[in-house]
């Protein structure tokens, strides 16, 4: 954190986007431990939590956790467009410098903001965080996970162990990085937008909590199918 400042002058500001879609049993814990942790960093920061055209009591639960908290705030979509999308959403509303997108089922520990921080460099255009254990993941989920980023790094050249975890961005990169997959393929768009564009991306090892309520939107068999979709898309269109 303090090369961030030594480039910068002063701390820049950090964009967290969170995306929630009918996490109504997880979204209160996790904006309350994330306020706290972010709050106790002393870093310049903004919240967005993109409620993914939630059905549920989620955008209600968000508005009262946020409310008093001026660094955080809500965006709504009418209807349930996919985490590319809402990650697309926090991006092109967001303000700083670098942008993180967390999940609201394995909210940042302090520790790992920091390490995310710390492995920018000044030529670094995004860091990865690659899981080692897949926590509560069946066996289907299992599975995919051991195919899909084979597949992307067959069909795209792109050398990276875990395309769909926590990623943090450093704005300069955009728009030529800007997905337009909609589904959970986006974030596995944005690195190979990245990556294609001559940016420089890092990985570090992170460690990925279980969900303890809730289901994974990653755990329903159409979502597997719909990202499969993207992916096949995406490698038809795309000439970077």
């Amino acid at each position: 954190m303090s090369e961030l400042r030594e480039m910068n002058g002063s701390a820049p500001l950090i964009t967290f986007i969170m995306p929630a879609f009918n996490e109504e049993a997880t979204i209160e814990k996790a904006l309350d431990q994330t306020h706290l942790i972010l709050e106790s960093m002393g870093i310049s920061y903004e919240l967005i939590v993109i409620d993914d055209g939630s059905y549920d009591c989620t955008s209600a639960l968000i508005r009262q956790s946020i409310s008093g908290w001026p660094n955080a705030r809500l965006i709504s979509h009418s209807h349930n467009s996919g985490l590319g999308t809402a990650i697309r959403t926090g991006i092109l509303a967001g303000n700083g410098e670098f942008i993180v997108f967390m999940p609201v089922d394995s909210p940042l520990e302090k520790d790992e903001i920091e390490r995310y921080l710390a492995a920018f460099l000044p030529e670094t255009d995004a860091v990865v965080g690659c899981r080692h254990l897949r926590l509560g993941y069946n066996y289907l989920m299992r599975f995919n996970s051991f195919i899909y980023p084979k597949l992307v790094q067959i069909l795209f050249n792109v050398r990276i162990k875990d395309f769909n975890w926590i990623h943090m961005y450093r704005r300069r990169i955009f728009p030529r990085a800007l997905n337009l997959c909609e589904g959970i393929f986006g974030p596995t768009e944005i690195l190979i937008r990245i990556s294609r564009a001559g940016g420089s991306i890092r990985e570090i090892d992170v460690n990925m909590k279980e969900r303890k309520a809730g289901s994974a939107s990653a755990s329903r068999v159409r979502v597997m199918i719909r990202t499969l979709a993207e992916l096949i898309y995406f490698r038809l269109i795309f000439r970077g």
